[in-house]
């Protein structure tokens, strides 16, 4: 049992301590919403350690900028467009790596005979 009860920050508390590059406000951001893009991250890649490293990267990112961040929207909604936008590079990046499979279909069913005279008249 913690002799301390962990400090909540309000939103602009959180953007005031990492300006400032306060640790415990960082880590209270990390905490907060690690989670969350974790989860946004899961829907689009399927592995779980390839999404905890795009999430690291755009809170990175995250943490560089938060200086820019204006209160003209939620911080929620910033945070998760720069991870999406990290997301994004990351499979930019790897692209070169994806294979796709590509099957060729086979056309079952041949045209009628009356179709071809009729196309023959016609051209």
């Amino acid at each position: 049992m913690p002799i301390f009860k962990p400090k909540t920050y309000s939103d602009q508390e959180l953007v005031e301590a990492c300006c400032r590059n306060d640790r415990r406000g960082q880590e209270a951001l990390y905490r907060k919403f690690f989670p969350v893009m974790l989860r946004m991250c899961l829907r689009y890649t399927r592995d779980e350690d390839t999404a905890i490293d795009i999430v690291n990267t755009g809170l990175l990112r995250v943490f560089k900028k938060i200086d820019t961040f204006a209160f003209r929207g939620s911080l929620e909604g910033w945070v998760r467009r720069l991870v999406y936008h990290s997301m994004a590079d990351y499979f930019r990046n790897n692209a070169r790596y994806l294979h796709f499979l590509v099957f060729d279909e086979k056309e079952e069913s041949l045209p009628e005979k009356g179709w071809i005279t009729y196309m023959k008249k016609t051209s």
